[in-house]
């Protein structure tokens, strides 16, 4: 029974145990909305982790047993005046492309699944970097082991790029190669805790390399390389039945980040560190089985310190600290056998303290700022339902955050309106 079958089962509970199960397999048979997608995602806020959906094993990875047999393809975010592009020429997402596969008698030996996307940001499970990184492909399989469910998660992102620069000196450089790459190793488990709950648990190492090579006028090549293992992701769930027709979920995370960053050109940033913890909740109640209303609750704490080399006598260190609270209101109902409607509404404060420190030989100069801020994000959504396909479409007033919620910075402008659909279907 996959887990939305068993929130589904929290609505049929009085009918007692087998008239459950038969109904569950019933509604799974004509009904597609167990099936929905990054769309669905974005059209509920944004924040997979407070409900069940298939596109949530890119990032709860025991997951992934529950959704087999399917391919997904993914048009990313983009908005109509630029495309992929924000107002600055910058490409913020890309298309993308998966599929699941089960192995054995519906798969009790195992399911895998395989992705790819055209921009790292698409992605990403969750970092304090929105990475610029490109080609991502991301490969996990998952094996069911009596009330646990196991998988494992490989992911490898690069980039390669070269800037032109303009050299007046023998000695200046006149074009720098830049090699990016990024390699997750992580793993995710699903325990059946009980009838009513289920817990998981999932996470991932991140290693990441970056190799600069310049060349300068006179033809001379100098190369520097930058790596970092200190970066990882863990975060848990659970799903706890309320009564027939409700369920909360409970979630904490914790995000480590020790990345370089390829911004040598310019103000020469080299490195970021930083931290991020969440503390949240959520709570699904179903009046019926077509329709649901979420309502979510959201606390991060993180900081960030970004470290720019000026020269050999002259470091300087910007640092933000952040608290941030969300509130979320979701909604979803089947309105026709073959369209469903979807809308939410988040509030979120936001305060901020910041501080620049600018070392020079035998002296130091501190500068500090504090700023508080208030948001309020609206979504909207439709999803599509013919036969096996499904078709999800999301519009927001902004660019979509990462699954980590706010990373600390907002380096480009995002006041748009951005477009998400992704397309699915099953075999």
């Amino acid at each position: 029974m996959t887990r939305f079958r068993f929130l589904i089962s929290i609505i049929l509970a009085k009918a007692g145990r087998p008239g459950v199960l038969l109904l569950v397999i019933l509604f799974s048979l004509a009904s597609n909305l167990s099936g929905a997608t990054t769309g669905r995602i974005q059209a509920l806020g944004g924040n997979g982790a407070f409900f069940e959906d298939e596109a949530n094993i890119l990032r709860w990875y025991g997951s992934l047993g529950d959704y087999p047999s399917q391919a997904v393809l993914e048009a990313g975010h983009f908005n109509l005046p630029w495309g992929y592009h924000n107002e600055t020429g910058e490409i913020l997402s890309g298309p993308g492309l998966g599929v699941h596969r089960f192995f054995g008698n519906e798969g009790n030996l195992g399911t895998a699944a395989l992705y790819f996307h055209g921009r790292s940001p698409d992605t990403d499970p969750g970092s304090l970097v929105r990475s610029p990184l490109k080609n991502t492909v991301t490969a996990l399989f998952c094996r069911p082991l009596g009330v646990v469910s196991t998988t494992l998660v490989f992911r490898r992102a690069t980039s390669a790029t070269t800037h032109t620069l303009a050299g007046i000196q023998i000695d200046d450089p006149v074009a720098l190669d830049v090699d990016h790459s990024r390699t997750e190793f992580g793993g995710g488990v699903r325990l059946d805790l009980s009838a009513s709950a289920y817990l998981d648990l999932a996470g991932e190492f991140r290693h990441s390399i970056i190799r600069e090579a310049q060349t300068t006028l006179a033809g001379l090549l100098s190369d520097n390389e930058r790596c970092s293992t200190g970066s990882f992701n863990l975060r848990s769930r659970a799903f706890l039945q309320l009564g027939p027709k409700a369920a909360l979920v409970p979630v904490t995370e914790i995000i480590v980040s020790d990345e370089p960053l390829p911004f040598r050109l310019g103000a020469n940033t080299e490195s970021m560190a930083g931290h991020l913890v969440r503390i949240g909740c959520g709570l699904n109640y179903y009046p019926d089985t077509d329709k649901l209303l979420l309502l979510s609750l959201d606390y991060l704490n993180g900081r960030n310190e970004f470290t720019n080399i000026m020269s050999d006598a002259n470091r300087l260190t910007w640092a933000r600290d952040w608290n941030s609270f969300t509130l979320g209101l979701g909604a979803e109902t089947r309105f026709l056998s073959w369209l469903t409607f979807r809308g939410s509404f988040s509030y979120e404060h936001l305060s901020r303290s910041e501080a620049w420190l600018n070392e020079v030989i035998f002296s130091g100069q501190l500068h500090e700022m504090d700023q508080d801020s208030d948001t309020l994000r609206a979504y909207l959504g439709a999803g599509l339902h013919v036969g096996s396909f499904d078709l999800d479409l999301a519009l927001s007033e902004n660019f979509p955050r990462t699954p980590a919620g706010y990373l600390g910075h907002e380096l480009f402008p995002d006041d748009n309106n951005w477009l998400t659909a992704t397309l699915r279907r099953e075999f």
